[in-house]
């Protein structure tokens, strides 16, 4: 990572920003035939904010690059959903510890509410449902109605022979993929008012999409969704091109999703840091 000369440390949120927009500089030097530089940290250095400052000017040859990173969730809320799931069943999985069999406990997505104390929730579901799990038939899914618990909660047991336990599960929404369209348009439509600035400004803009979900998301399913949020629409005068970074892969991948009116319509995933990539030394 090249080192600013400014009078402070990046915040250690964007440090981690900065190693994600570190891989795409690798990428563009390979586009550009030139080295690419951090040369600015705009939303953390500029004071006279009268536009909304990206996250990192590059510079490479003659050409300035306005870089903004989001991360992409699954579906709409996916992130403080998982606050919530972690929070209630997370801590029940992790509090049972070992048991004699193999217990899933599984709940919808976006179903723990707000107004209840999460941690009564957790210890409710407990209590009801140890005392009976040996009551419940082995290799199927049985809906349980737990009093005081606000949702529904499904239990599937299988035997097994040597220690157990529970984990926790939820259920994908139904309309996943609409979802996904709709995370997809609303960072485009976020995030063109930020790069807009820049490009009236002569920058070329790009704009960073992180994959972290490893369970509902792969690149796939995110080029897709790009596909059909309407980004040339979205994108006009203001976002030149869109990558997607895998951050749950190893080493990272980043695939293009759009380059300038090119849609893709497949990724074409690279790992600028994996050994053997020889535009590592432009």
């Amino acid at each position: 990572m090249i080192v600013l000369a400014r009078d402070k440390a990046p915040s250690p949120k964007k440090a981690a920003e900065l190693r994600r927009i570190e891989l795409l500089s690798k990428l563009l030097c390979k586009r550009t035939g030139a080295e690419v530089f951090l040369v600015a940290i705009p939303d953390e250095d500029e004071t006279d904010k009268q536009y909304r400052p990206c996250d990192a000017i590059l510079e490479g040859g003659r050409i300035r690059f306005a870089v903004e990173l989001t991360t992409i969730d699954s579906y709409i809320g996916q992130r403080s959903d998982d606050d919530r799931f972690r929070r209630v069943m997370g801590a029940m999985e992790e509090r049972i510890g070992t048991i004699p069999d193999w217990t899933e406990v599984i709940i919808d997505v976006g179903a723990i509410p707000t107004g209840y104390d999460w941690d009564k929730l957790s210890l409710g579901i407990q209590e009801w449902l140890l005392p009976r799990l040996q009551e419940l038939p082995y290799e199927k899914q049985v809906p349980v109605d737990i009093p005081g618990i606000p949702f529904s909660v499904w239990v599937r047991r299988e035997p097994l022979k040597g220690q157990g336990g529970v984990i926790v599960m939820r259920r994908a929404p139904f309309n996943l993929e609409e979802q996904r369209t709709a995370v997809i348009k609303s960072a485009l439509e976020d995030k063109r008012n930020v790069l807009g600035h820049y490009k009236s400004e002569g920058f070329a803009t790009v704009l960073l999409l992180e994959r972290y979900d490893l369970a509902l998301a792969n690149r796939h399913l995110m080029c897709d969704a790009f596909r059909r949020a309407s980004p040339l629409e979205l994108c006009a005068d203001a976002i030149d091109d869109v990558y997607l970074i895998e951050t749950p892969t190893r080493p990272w991948a980043i695939s293009p999703l759009k380059i300038g009116l090119q849609i893709f319509v497949a990724p074409s995933p690279e790992w600028p840091d994996a050994p053997g990539y020889p535009f590592l030394n432009c």
